[in-house]
Protein backbone atom coordinates (compact mmCIF):
# COMPACT_ATOMS: atom_id res chain seq x y z
CA UNK A 1 0.00 0.00 0.00
CA UNK A 2 1.11 3.40 -0.68
CA UNK A 3 0.20 6.12 1.72
CA UNK A 4 1.07 9.81 0.89
CA UNK A 5 0.18 11.98 3.42
CA UNK A 6 0.51 16.16 3.80
CA UNK A 7 2.22 16.49 0.48
CA UNK A 8 2.97 19.61 -0.74
CA UNK A 9 5.69 20.09 -3.83
CA UNK A 10 6.72 23.35 -4.85
CA UNK A 11 9.26 24.69 -7.13
CA UNK A 12 11.20 27.57 -6.36
CA UNK A 13 8.11 30.21 -5.32
CA UNK A 14 6.02 28.26 -7.79
CA UNK A 15 3.45 25.93 -5.46
CA UNK A 16 2.58 22.54 -7.61
CA UNK A 17 0.56 20.20 -5.04
CA UNK A 18 -0.53 21.69 -1.60
CA UNK A 19 -1.32 18.68 1.29
CA UNK A 20 -1.84 16.04 -0.49
CA UNK A 21 -3.54 12.88 1.05
CA UNK A 22 -3.96 9.75 -0.87
CA UNK A 23 -3.97 6.12 -0.13
CA UNK A 24 -3.31 3.99 -3.35
CA UNK A 25 -4.16 0.49 -1.65
CA UNK A 26 -3.01 -3.03 -3.07
CA UNK A 27 -5.12 -4.62 -6.36
CA UNK A 28 -6.16 -1.89 -7.14
CA UNK A 29 -6.18 0.39 -10.47
CA UNK A 30 -6.45 4.20 -9.05
CA UNK A 31 -6.81 6.55 -11.98
CA UNK A 32 -5.39 9.83 -11.11
CA UNK A 33 -7.07 12.46 -14.01
CA UNK A 34 -6.90 16.75 -14.29
CA UNK A 35 -6.12 19.23 -17.04
CA UNK A 36 -2.80 19.32 -18.12
CA UNK A 37 -0.55 21.20 -15.89
CA UNK A 38 -2.36 20.41 -12.66
CA UNK A 39 0.87 18.20 -11.23
CA UNK A 40 -0.45 14.56 -11.99
CA UNK A 41 3.08 13.82 -13.36
CA UNK A 42 5.02 15.65 -10.39
CA UNK A 43 3.01 13.40 -7.94
CA UNK A 44 3.92 10.47 -10.27
CA UNK A 45 7.44 11.37 -9.77
CA UNK A 46 7.18 11.95 -6.35
CA UNK A 47 5.90 8.26 -5.93
CA UNK A 48 8.99 7.25 -7.67
CA UNK A 49 11.16 9.07 -5.02
CA UNK A 50 12.68 12.09 -8.00
CA UNK A 51 11.13 14.65 -6.27
CA UNK A 52 11.02 15.50 -2.98
CA UNK A 53 8.39 17.06 -1.34
CA UNK A 54 8.76 20.53 0.97
CA UNK A 55 6.25 19.05 3.09
CA UNK A 56 4.55 15.29 3.76
CA UNK A 57 5.67 11.93 2.99
CA UNK A 58 4.88 9.11 0.88
CA UNK A 59 4.96 5.80 2.90
CA UNK A 60 5.60 2.55 0.46
CA UNK A 61 4.93 -0.63 2.49
CA UNK A 62 5.39 1.02 5.56
CA UNK A 63 8.95 2.54 4.45
CA UNK A 64 8.75 6.44 4.23
CA UNK A 65 10.54 6.96 0.86
CA UNK A 66 11.81 10.10 1.86
CA UNK A 67 13.80 8.51 5.37
CA UNK A 68 15.40 6.12 2.95
CA UNK A 69 19.26 5.69 2.26
CA UNK A 70 20.03 5.28 -1.56
CA UNK A 71 20.43 0.97 -1.56
CA UNK A 72 16.59 0.78 0.60
CA UNK A 73 15.32 3.24 -2.07
CA UNK A 74 16.54 1.28 -5.08
CA UNK A 75 15.14 -1.95 -3.59
CA UNK A 76 11.65 -0.03 -2.75
CA UNK A 77 12.02 1.00 -6.44
CA UNK A 78 12.39 -2.05 -7.69
CA UNK A 79 8.64 -3.01 -6.66
CA UNK A 80 7.33 -0.09 -9.15
CA UNK A 81 7.24 -0.19 -12.69
CA UNK A 82 6.92 2.52 -15.16
CA UNK A 83 4.80 2.97 -18.52
CA UNK A 84 6.30 5.96 -20.18
CA UNK A 85 4.44 7.74 -22.24
CA UNK A 86 6.76 7.73 -25.26
CA UNK A 87 7.65 4.19 -24.19
CA UNK A 88 11.67 4.92 -23.84
CA UNK A 89 12.70 1.83 -25.91
CA UNK A 90 16.24 1.88 -26.01
CA UNK A 91 16.30 2.67 -29.98
CA UNK A 92 19.76 0.76 -30.03
CA UNK A 93 18.18 -2.01 -28.65
CA UNK A 94 16.40 -4.79 -30.30
CA UNK A 95 12.80 -5.87 -28.61
CA UNK A 96 14.65 -8.94 -26.68
CA UNK A 97 17.02 -6.75 -25.85
CA UNK A 98 14.79 -4.04 -24.46
CA UNK A 99 12.41 -6.51 -22.66
CA UNK A 100 15.55 -8.67 -21.01
CA UNK A 101 17.38 -5.28 -20.16
CA UNK A 102 15.76 -5.03 -16.44
CA UNK A 103 16.27 -9.19 -15.55
CA UNK A 104 20.00 -8.85 -16.66
CA UNK A 105 20.69 -5.80 -14.53
CA UNK A 106 18.97 -6.85 -11.57
CA UNK A 107 18.75 -10.92 -11.79
CA UNK A 108 21.30 -14.24 -12.14
CA UNK A 109 18.67 -15.95 -14.19
CA UNK A 110 20.54 -18.00 -17.03
CA UNK A 111 20.44 -16.84 -20.81
CA UNK A 112 17.61 -19.50 -21.65
CA UNK A 113 15.80 -18.55 -18.34
CA UNK A 114 15.80 -14.50 -19.70
CA UNK A 115 14.36 -15.81 -22.83
CA UNK A 116 11.93 -18.05 -21.69
CA UNK A 117 10.81 -14.96 -19.64
CA UNK A 118 10.77 -12.17 -22.72
CA UNK A 119 9.18 -14.82 -24.92
CA UNK A 120 6.09 -15.51 -21.86
CA UNK A 121 5.55 -11.27 -21.09
CA UNK A 122 5.85 -10.90 -25.03
CA UNK A 123 3.12 -13.06 -25.78
CA UNK A 124 1.28 -12.32 -23.61
CA UNK A 125 1.14 -8.64 -24.92
CA UNK A 126 0.63 -10.21 -28.18
CA UNK A 127 3.67 -9.74 -29.90
CA UNK A 128 5.44 -13.06 -29.64
CA UNK A 129 6.68 -12.31 -33.23
CA UNK A 130 9.12 -9.16 -32.77
CA UNK A 131 11.84 -10.79 -30.69
CA UNK A 132 14.15 -9.67 -33.22
CA UNK A 133 12.79 -6.53 -34.49
CA UNK A 134 14.03 -2.43 -33.37
CA UNK A 135 12.01 -0.33 -31.98
CA UNK A 136 11.96 1.86 -35.24
CA UNK A 137 10.19 -0.93 -37.07
CA UNK A 138 7.57 -1.14 -34.57
CA UNK A 139 3.86 1.05 -34.62
CA UNK A 140 3.36 3.28 -31.88
CA UNK A 141 0.88 0.39 -30.46
CA UNK A 142 3.00 -2.03 -30.49
CA UNK A 143 5.85 0.43 -28.44
CA UNK A 144 3.22 0.42 -25.70
CA UNK A 145 2.86 -3.29 -25.68
CA UNK A 146 6.94 -3.87 -25.88
CA UNK A 147 7.19 -1.42 -23.11
CA UNK A 148 4.55 -3.15 -21.02
CA UNK A 149 6.08 -6.58 -21.67
CA UNK A 150 8.78 -4.59 -19.83
CA UNK A 151 7.11 -3.10 -16.65
CA UNK A 152 5.97 -6.35 -15.85
CA UNK A 153 9.18 -8.10 -16.40
CA UNK A 154 10.37 -8.00 -12.86
CA UNK A 155 6.80 -9.37 -11.55
CA UNK A 156 6.14 -5.33 -9.84
CA UNK A 157 3.67 -4.91 -7.06
CA UNK A 158 3.06 -1.52 -8.38
CA UNK A 159 2.92 -0.34 -12.23
CA UNK A 160 2.24 3.38 -12.87
CA UNK A 161 1.16 4.40 -16.68
CA UNK A 162 2.12 7.55 -17.76
CA UNK A 163 -0.57 8.88 -20.41
CA UNK A 164 -0.66 5.09 -21.61
CA UNK A 165 -3.15 5.82 -24.76
CA UNK A 166 -1.81 9.76 -25.64
CA UNK A 167 -0.98 9.56 -29.26
CA UNK A 168 -2.79 6.20 -30.20
CA UNK A 169 -5.52 6.16 -32.39
CA UNK A 170 -9.21 4.81 -30.98
CA UNK A 171 -8.90 1.76 -31.81
CA UNK A 172 -5.06 1.00 -30.56
CA UNK A 173 -5.91 2.76 -26.93
CA UNK A 174 -8.70 0.82 -26.85
CA UNK A 175 -6.17 -2.24 -27.21
CA UNK A 176 -3.97 -0.52 -24.22
CA UNK A 177 -6.72 0.06 -22.09
CA UNK A 178 -7.66 -3.45 -22.71
CA UNK A 179 -4.62 -5.06 -22.02
CA UNK A 180 -4.20 -3.30 -18.73
CA UNK A 181 -7.35 -4.71 -17.42
CA UNK A 182 -5.98 -7.79 -19.02
CA UNK A 183 -2.63 -7.27 -16.44
CA UNK A 184 -4.54 -6.38 -13.54
CA UNK A 185 -6.48 -9.29 -13.53
CA UNK A 186 -3.34 -12.12 -13.79
CA UNK A 187 -0.89 -10.30 -11.56
CA UNK A 188 -1.51 -9.21 -7.94
CA UNK A 189 -0.62 -5.24 -9.21
CA UNK A 190 -1.42 -2.13 -7.55
CA UNK A 191 -1.74 -0.06 -10.76
CA UNK A 192 -1.72 3.64 -10.89
CA UNK A 193 -2.86 5.30 -14.29
CA UNK A 194 -2.40 9.21 -14.83
CA UNK A 195 -4.55 10.44 -17.70
CA UNK A 196 -6.75 12.56 -19.03
CA UNK A 197 -8.28 10.34 -21.81
CA UNK A 198 -12.42 10.09 -20.63
CA UNK A 199 -12.47 6.74 -23.17
CA UNK A 200 -9.65 5.25 -21.39
CA UNK A 201 -11.14 6.15 -17.96
CA UNK A 202 -14.40 5.11 -18.83
CA UNK A 203 -13.21 1.80 -19.75
CA UNK A 204 -11.47 0.92 -16.89
CA UNK A 205 -13.50 2.49 -14.23
CA UNK A 206 -11.46 2.52 -11.62
CA UNK A 207 -10.84 4.58 -8.12
CA UNK A 208 -10.99 7.60 -9.66
CA UNK A 209 -8.62 10.35 -8.20
CA UNK A 210 -9.15 14.24 -9.46
CA UNK A 211 -6.43 16.95 -8.90
CA UNK A 212 -7.69 20.73 -9.22
CA UNK A 213 -5.53 24.23 -8.18
CA UNK A 214 -2.99 22.10 -6.40
CA UNK A 215 -5.33 19.38 -4.58
CA UNK A 216 -7.76 16.71 -4.38
CA UNK A 217 -10.87 17.72 -5.79
CA UNK A 218 -12.60 14.39 -5.69
CA UNK A 219 -11.47 10.85 -4.52
CA UNK A 220 -13.91 8.27 -4.81
CA UNK A 221 -15.55 5.58 -7.40
CA UNK A 222 -16.17 5.93 -11.34
CA UNK A 223 -19.81 6.10 -11.00
CA UNK A 224 -19.71 8.50 -8.44
CA UNK A 225 -17.29 10.59 -10.46
CA UNK A 226 -19.08 10.33 -13.42
CA UNK A 227 -22.25 11.54 -11.66
CA UNK A 228 -20.72 14.47 -9.84
CA UNK A 229 -22.60 17.61 -10.60
CA UNK A 230 -19.55 20.23 -9.75
CA UNK A 231 -18.48 22.14 -12.99
CA UNK A 232 -14.82 21.71 -12.78
CA UNK A 233 -15.65 17.76 -12.83
CA UNK A 234 -18.54 17.73 -15.02
CA UNK A 235 -16.63 19.91 -17.86
CA UNK A 236 -14.13 16.93 -17.50
CA UNK A 237 -16.29 14.22 -18.33
CA UNK A 238 -18.39 15.69 -21.08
Amino acid sequence: MIEIKNLSISFGDQEILKKIDLTIRENQITIIVGQSGTGKSVLMKSIEGLIEPVEGSIVIDEKNLFELNKHELNETRKKMAMLFQGSALLDSMNVYQNVALPLIEHTDLSEDAILNEVTEKLELVGLKEVLTKMPSELSGGMKKRVALARAIILKPKYIIYDEPTTGLDPIIANEISNLILKLQSQYDIASIIITHDMDCIRKIKGHIIMIHDKKIVFDGTFDDFNNDERKIIKEFVK
